[in-house]
């Protein structure tokens, strides 16, 4: 990588799929330096929560074969091992005048993610007039994960006493229960991705042409993994007494009054696997051709320019899961025969025993020993396959006028029915499921004018101002075809929709700023942006919601509302202290902050875009002189809406965030540079929360995941 351009408004040769800007990595050329490179990186990791170091390496190179034609490589490897402490709630309720979750799960994480990368890119001159360019990536992604689990099932259980937003005491009494489920998911998947580009440019008089053709694939296979295997126990009258707490903090908490029981894995049953045999794969073709001629005029520069581009997407997913719920070998399986145990931050009793990783992999090695559930594996294969093509034409024309200071750029339907529910006015008379292949074809046609202008005022004085339609297109798993309904024998039906129906996003977008260098090391900005948007996306939960024909008590479906404002102010300000004293006159301050009002509406009541945080700042603090170089960096967000409920009584914010990060540099020589990076120094956790009308915010999920520190070197020749 050798630079990133950061675009807040669009111009017509750019892509117009954004909302709020675009980034654009630009990689090395061997031919932009004069001589041979190298860069040689070596990294220490090490995660306070897992107790671990890893190893990532770096190395980057280019060179030039002759005056005209160049070679640029990269390798990285980084072998991370990190992890997190989590504990969720669910279905909040009340009852006895106590409100409390009728499910808790307490959650431990042991990841490792490796990654392994690799660039070439040729570079040639072939004359004066035309460059020509051919860049390869390949990245390999592996993702190992160990998650412990206990869940409480408190469905079947009341409270007997508490104290409201505090706690919550349960003692099983007649005809009550409550389930524990204790399992471990061992899931494994390997991502790779591979991309060549070729292109070039040639000036021929006014005229230059730029024409670029491009070829990726990327593939996710998770092959014959036991990705979560269950224990459960269920407990009656007399048998367990527990209490929820922390009922009003952001991490609920249980304590067990009757430990025995609770703890004794071998009263905990093996209560079914999933072996998941899955494969994902995402093509795409693209082709661009751009034609621009300068004008020298006498009131000053014009520059035509036009183009266009193709590109021809295809996305498919066949993901197989097997279930297994009967355990058919000689005696019982147990807990007890594979229980092992992890370190929980938030209180180890809450989570412990839990099942090894290894041992359950020993015993399913032969799966012999287990029946398949016929209707559930049914229901989960067809459940996760789909395709999707995606092919986009786009041309523009574009004017480019500079004068004076000024400058201006104009799949599958699948029903799973319990045995006793009505399917289309039938009974059902086992359990079933039902697969209706479904097709949708969905064609757009817009077009995306601006106008951009830069006005320098002043010589320490630039203003902007922008105008400009975009879109931004549907995540591809949103419109898959996907309908997913569960139906038990009470034929309550709870859902999972795609929806090929879904229109993009279409904005007009109006954007003014100005900067000022009022010395030669400062610069304090200021802009403010506006942007009207048809048919934002929602991912929306209804009850009693019918969808294309398909009734479903409870379904999650991602549709597009009416339309949505955003209005907003920023501003930034860096400078280096160099009125102060030696040595004091290293230190530099900087200071940016974002404000923004986000508002759309749903069943009659105003609601904010989706991931959009009201206010964001960051600050920092640093000192440059020398060898030595620091940041000390604060960053703030505000919190944000996640998921959105129809009727409001359920929406998910994800809560404010402040994280402190230290950084240190010292440069040894010119080519030798040791550094130091302390990430989340306060292990500020990750809270997302339940907002309601009845019992105000309820957690959610609450996470932790310490610190980290990386330190290492970096060599340059």
């Amino acid at each position: 990588m050798e630079s990133i351009e950061i675009q807040k408004s669009l111009i017509p040769s750019l892509d117009a799929d954004a909302i709020g800007g675009t980034i654009n990595i630009r990689t090395t050329s061997a031919l932009d330096r004069s001589g041979p490179f190298l860069s040689i990186t070596g990294t220490a990791s090490y995660n306070d929560h897992e107790n671990e170091v890893s190893p990532k390496i770096g190395i980057d190179a280019s060179r030039r074969l002759t005056d005209d034609f160049g070679i640029s490589a990269g390798f990285s490897y980084y072998d991370r091992k990190f992890g997190n402490d989590n504990v969720e709630a669910e279905d909040w309720t009340d009852a006895n005048g106590i409100t409390y979750a009728e499910e808790i799960q307490t959650r431990d994480y042991q990841v490792t993610r490796t990654r392994i990368g690799g660039t070439l890119g040729l570079d040639w001159r072939v004359s004066d007039a035309t460059t020509l360019f051919t860049k390869a990536l390949y990245s390999s992604f592996g993702d190992e994960e160990f998650r412990s689990r206990v869940e409480y099932d408190f469905g079947d259980a009341e409270p007997v006493g508490g104290i409201n937003g505090t706690s919550a005491f349960f003692n099983l009494g007649p005809d009550e229960e409550l389930e524990i489920k204790r399992d471990i998911k061992d899931r494994t998947e390997v991502q790779d991705i591979f991309s060549i580009v070729f292109g070039g440019e040639t000036i021929s008089d006014l005229w230059t042409f730029n024409y670029e053709a491009s070829f990726s694939h990327a593939d996710e296979d998770e092959d014959d993994i036991f990705d979560t295997t269950d224990f459960a126990r269920t407990f009656e009258e007399g048998e367990l007494r527990i209490t929820q707490g922390g009922l009003s903090s952001v991490s609920p908490a249980i304590w067990v009054g009757t430990p025995d029981l609770f703890l004794d894995a071998s009263e905990y049953e093996f209560d079914g696997v999933e072996v998941v045999d899955g494969y994902t794969e995402d093509e795409e073709i693209s082709a661009r051709l751009d034609v621009s001629r300068e004008f020298n005029l006498e009131s000053g520069q014009l520059q035509l320019k036009a183009g266009g581009k193709v590109r021809f997407r295809d996305k498919r997913s066949f993901i197989s899961t097997a279930i297994y719920d009967v355990f058919t070998g000689a005696g019982d399986f147990l807990l007890s025969d594979v229980n092992s145990t992890v370190e929980y931050n938030l209180n180890d009793i809450l989570i412990n025993p839990v099942p090894s990783a290894s041992a359950v992999r020993g015993v399913l090695g032969n799966l012999n020993d287990f029946e398949v559930n016929v209707f559930d594996t049914e229901f989960e294969r067809f459940a996760n396959t789909w395709i999707v093509n995606e092919d986009i034409y786009a041309s523009y024309v574009q004017a480019r006028y500079v004068v004076g200071p000024a400058t201006i750029i104009g799949g599958n339907r699948v029903d799973a029915v319990e045995d006793g529910a009505t399917f289309e006015g039938s009974t059902v008379d086992e359990d079933t499921v039902f697969v209706e292949p479904i097709e949708f074809d969905r064609k757009f046609t817009d077009y995306f004018p601006s106008l951009n202008i830069r006005y320098e005022a002043r010589e320490d004085i630039i203003l902007r101002g922008a105008i400009y339609r975009s879109t931004f297109r549907p995540n591809i798993a949103d419109i898959a075809p996907r309908f997913v309904v569960e139906q038990n024998d009470d034929d309550e039906r709870e859902r999972e929709f795609g929806n090929p129906d879904l229109a993009p996003y279409m904005a007009w977008n109006f954007d003014g700023g100005a900067e000022w260098y009022f010395t030669d090391n400062t610069v304090l900005q200021a802009g403010v942006f506006y942007k009207d948007i048809t048919d934002p996306i929602y991912s929306i939960f209804l009850e009693n919601a019918t969808f294309n024909g398909i009734f479903a008590d409870e379904a999650t479906i991602p549709r597009n509302l009416d339309s949505a404002e955003v209005f907003g102010f920023e501003a930034n300000y860096l400078q280096v202290l160099t009125m102060l004293p030696d040595p004091f006159d290293g230190f530099l301050v900087g200071a940016n902050f974002t404000y923004v009002d986000s508002e759309s509406e749903l069943n009659g009541r105003k609601i904010p875009l989706t991931g959009t945080s009201e206010n964001v700042f960051n600050i920092m603090l640093g000192y440059e002189k020398g060898p030595f170089s620091l940041r000390l960096t604060g960053v703030y967000r505000d919190e944000f809406l996640d998921e959105v409920s129809f009727d409001g009584e359920t929406d998910r914010y994800i809560d404010e965030h402040f994280q402190l990060d230290l950084s240190a540099k010292y440069n040894y020589s010119d080519r030798f540079q040791l550094f130091l990076e302390w990430i989340n120094i306060t292990d500020e956790p990750f809270v997302a929360l339940l907002r309601t009308p009845d019992f105000g915010d309820r957690a959610m999920q609450y996470e932790q995941y310490s610190w980290t520190l990386n330190g290492g070197f970096r060599f340059t020749y």
